[in-house]
């Protein structure tokens, strides 16, 4: 900051530095321009990402480009029209008497002068400024950088100096770490202003980190912003661009705005900085910010350029420097806050003196109040704690604000740390892989790092190892009865002490889960299925045997086979073993299979690789379906991982965003090539060969031929067994082969797709040779009329006219039928109409034979639009053609 120079010392430097003078603004010149730098590169992207937006919106064949390109030597002809009308206009003034002259004088200066604004405006976007906070605030008529020279440098430590209350951050602090913004609390400072934009063209690419960290440090945040403008229009659009990065940053609405009102821009050319400053703060509040606050140099409040009385003098921050700082001041004690020195520095931080802060004591409730002071970091994890264990059923979240829940995760489970990241309000969090879980201590507990010594999950039973007790408590502070080595227990649940240890919850008591103590027992029962299961899944590729000692192979099983169990047979040594309804026999273990019912024929058992969804569903992040994941929306293409089988119970689909349904209904399993196929339910489509259509979706049945450029609706998209798919329609199923068929385009009722028979040109465009439009031939001029012989389809599904010459664009911005030259018919289906008179039906589109009569205000369903020979439009209904004329028929919803 600088520092504020007044009475006779302002005499003294004038007297003595004059010749210091020039070159100190030279040096403010030089800094600025090299600070220009920082914001280069957001620039260069901004105007990328134009032109990208720009490229996205090129028209799809090359006779819309070419009326786009029309379109714009029309506009450019008008400018220079416009340009040499006023030109011309020049001349007329000054042939004009001097009397005009004069009278005209006023506004031209008056347009000058908003012309220089807009022209130093424009300049200062150009170069894109990122000036440090109180560059000018305390600039009055000497060079500020002299007046720096003067100002001492100030230490945290020391007692003998004004308020510590808050600092102020932009890009030129850098990176200022958690731990760095603790060491500066501990000194006294309770909050941070950080800088957010400037101008229009400038954001601090540091702001996010340095709120973040700022908050989770326990400061108070506020916000400011470096204003540059030159009229109350620019001051708006410059409150709008802070509240915008202000949202973006996550600060509240609650948050102070300070108006950073210091750069000259904002009093050249006698503008009304205070008029304009009004209007910025105005605008905020107008934004849901109602915190605004204007930081300003005592010089300018000197010299008039602002009253502080319209902002609230509470809400005011006034920048003043003091030569020689002490705890005794206590400047500008009317206004809300004071800036006392920009040479702050805060020994413990690293490189402390070479990182300098602007430092100011607050008198101000309002000031005083700053954003949330931050969450008790001493209740949060803030290193890595390495594994925790869940005491509750909690959330995985997607992101670090908690705002999109992904999996659950239950009470008891050990969960792997990677590492500690911090919300925008401050807040730890725990990154994991399975997403970002809570930090609180109330949540989870650290594990011990010798953790692997015990069980984690639980073990059903155990057998003793050696001798030991069972306890009362999970902390074992009271013994209970004895358990001797070799007894077999059964685990009903775990538990945990303080200090991050499982125990074995059993109905005598809470057991030691140590696996020198304690191993995991499995019985016969718990091994194999002793009593028949009726049927099972086979969880991997394994072997029939022809005999119960496994002595003689039959055939594979594949995994995921769903075998019948008619009996359960032991060996000579007493194994079970699975007696199938072929007569062969299969493993019982139950690592190999899993008992099932009878409904398992509804649900995928074999891995299909991946599936469409029938219906929309969910990711569960669970296989029991408790724990609700994202989305997955009806047509959604999903990779599935594997499949989960459970006992008795349906199996789930993995994938890589969790567990999903397996039932047929809702999951179909697809070919691996579904990507060569229309398989996303295109309503229309076009045949690009020959082909036929079949009476049944697995294509057995030859039905009708259907011809090459014919245009079909689709009822459904239906799959075979093997998760081939077909395009089901009202006269049978057809290929939904990529190689056979394409999908209409979508915006298709900006085209002709019924044969006009005759077209009249609207615009000049060019015929084709081919159906592609990659060979022009000759331009057809306005106005022409041209005998149409069919519509035909592109590669990619757009039609276009066939005449004797060639091929022409059917879209009807460019054509239209012979017989709507004004426009008086519906040539896109209007689905619905109401006659606006008695008229009748036809038997056919000519008109030449009428059928039923139909009264006036009948609502009739279109299905279509047909052409005469000569181009006229009709209404295809299911009682016959009808007028499309809109003087007797209107268009209903």
């Amino acid at each position: 900051m600088k520092k504020i120079i007044s009475g006779m010392l302002i005499c003294t430097v004038l007297l003595n530095s004059f010749s210091v003078i020039a070159s100190g603004e030279e040096l403010v010149k030089t800094e600025t321009t090299g600070e220009t730098g920082l914001v280069t590169q957001a620039t260069s992207e901004t105007t990328t990402n134009s032109t990208e937006d720009t490229s996205s919106v090129t028209e799809e064949n090359t006779s819309e480009r070419d009326s786009s390109t029309s379109s714009t030597k029309e506009e450019s002809l008008d400018s220079s029209t416009n340009s040499t009308t006023e030109e011309h206009s020049s001349v007329s003034e000054t042939n004009t008497t001097d009397s005009k002259t004069e009278a005209s004088q006023s506004s031209e200066v008056e347009k000058k002068t908003i012309d220089q604004d807009e022209a130093d405006y424009q300049e200062a976007a150009r170069e894109g400024t990122n000036h440090k906070k109180g560059t000018y605030a305390m600039k009055n008529g000497i060079s500020s950088r002299v007046a720096r020279a003067t100002v001492a440098n100030v230490y945290a430590n020391d007692p003998n100096l004004p308020g510590k209350n808050f600092i102020d951050v932009s890009s030129w602090n850098g990176d200022i770490s958690v731990a760095e913004y603790q060491k500066i609390k501990s000194y006294g400072v309770t909050g941070v202003s950080v800088k957010l934009t400037e101008g229009t063209w400038y954001v601090n690419p540091y702001a996010a980190g340095q709120i973040r960290n700022a908050k989770a440090a326990g400061l108070k945040v506020s916000a400011y912003h470096y204003s540059m403008y030159v009229s109350a229009a620019t001051a708006q659009d410059e409150a709008r661009y802070f509240a915008q990065a202000a949202a973006n940053s996550g600060l509240d609405k609650n948050t102070i705005m300070f108006n950073d009102a210091e750069d000259p821009t904002l009093t050249n050319n006698g503008r009304n900085a205070h008029a304009n400053s009004v209007a910025f703060n105005q605008q905020l509040k107008a934004l849901g910010y109602k915190n605004d606050a204007l930081y300003v140099g005592k010089w300018w409040l000197t010299n008039g350029y602002i009253d502080t009385s319209a902002f609230g003098r509470d809400r005011v921050w006034v920048a003043q420097y003091p030569y020689t700082p002490d705890s005794s001041m206590q400047w500008n004690n009317d206004h809300g806050a004071w800036q006392w020195s920009s040479q702050m520095y805060f020994p413990g931080l690293a490189n402390y003196e070479g990182r300098p802060f602007d430092i100011s004591m607050t008198y101000s409730n309002f000031l005083n109040m700053g954003n949330s002071s931050g969450p008790d970091l001493s209740k949060y994890y803030t290193t890595n704690p390495g594994r925790v264990i869940m005491k509750n059923d909690d959330t995985f979240y997607q992101d670090v604000a908690f705002r999109t829940p992904s999996w659950r995760v239950k009470k008891n489970t050990l969960v792997t740390i990677k590492g500690i990241e911090y919300s925008s309000a401050g807040i730890p969090r725990l990154v994991t892989d399975q997403g970002y879980l809570t930090a609180n201590k109330g949540y989870v507990l650290a594990a011990q790092s010798n953790i692997d010594l015990y069980f984690t999950t639980n073990p059903k039973k155990v057998r003793l190892k050696s001798d030991d007790y069972f306890y009362a408590d999970p902390e074992f502070k009271q013994r209970l009865s004895k358990v001797s080595k070799g007894t077999i227990v059964e685990v009903e649940d775990l538990a945990y002490t303080q200090s991050g240890i499982f125990r074995l919850k059993t109905a005598k008591g809470y057991l030691t889960a140590n696996k020198n103590i304690v191993e995991q027992y499995k019985g016969l029962e718990d091994i194999y299925y002793t009593s028949n299961p009726g049927q099972v899944i086979t969880r991997n590729e394994d072997t029939y045997y022809k005999d119960v000692e496994f002595k003689t192979k039959a055939n594979k099983v594949t995994a995921g086979s769903v075998l019948k169990v008619t009996a359960i047979e032991k060996t000579k040594s007493g194994i079970p073993r699975l007696k199938t309804a072929n007569g062969y026999y299969f493993t019982a273990n139950k690592n190999y299979v899993v008992a099932t019912g009878s409904w398992i024929a509804n649900y995928h058992t074999v891995n299909p690789g991946q599936i469409i969804m029938k219906n929309s569903d969910n990711f569960y992040g669970d296989p029991d379906f408790l724990y609700k994941g994202s989305a997955v929306s009806k047509g959604s293409l999903v990779p599935v991982v594997g499949i989960e089988y459970r006992e008795n119970q349906v199996p789930r689909l993995i994938t890589q965003n969790g567990y999903l349904t397996a039932n047929k209904s809702y999951a179909q399993k697809v070919v691996p090539n579904i990507k060569d196929y229309l398989y996303d339910y295109p309503e229309y489509v076009v045949m690009k060969t020959n082909d036929y259509y079949y009476q049944d979706v697995n294509f057995s049945k030859k039905g009708e031929s259907v011809s090459k450029d014919t245009l079909i609706k689709v009822l459904s998209v239906d799959y075979t067994e093997n998760g081939l798919p077909r395009l089901k329609t009202a006269k049978g199923y057809i290929t939904a082969n990529k190689t056979y068929v394409t999908k209409l385009v979508s915006n298709s009722d900006n085209y002709f797709t019924e044969n006009p028979h005759q077209i009249i040109m609207r615009v000049s465009d060019k015929l084709y040779t081919d159906v592609e439009f990659s060979n022009a031939s000759r331009t057809l001029s306005s106005g022409t009329v041209v005998p149409v012989k069919g519509i035909e389809y592109s590669s990619n599904g757009v039609p276009r006219l066939k005449t004797e010459e060639g091929y022409l664009t059917a879209n009807k911005n460019y054509v239209t039928a012979a017989g709507n030259t004004n426009n008086n018919y519906f040539v896109t289906n209007p689905k619905k109409v109401k006659l606006l008179i008695d008229d009748s039906f036809y038997n056919n589109v000519e008109f030449t034979k009428k059928g039923q009569a139909v009264k006036k205000n009948t609502i009739v369903e279109v299905e279509a639009i047909e052409y005469t020979n000569n181009g006229i439009p009709r209404l295809k209904t299911n009682q016959g053609y009808l007028t499309a004329n809109k003087w007797y028929v209107a268009k209903v919803g």
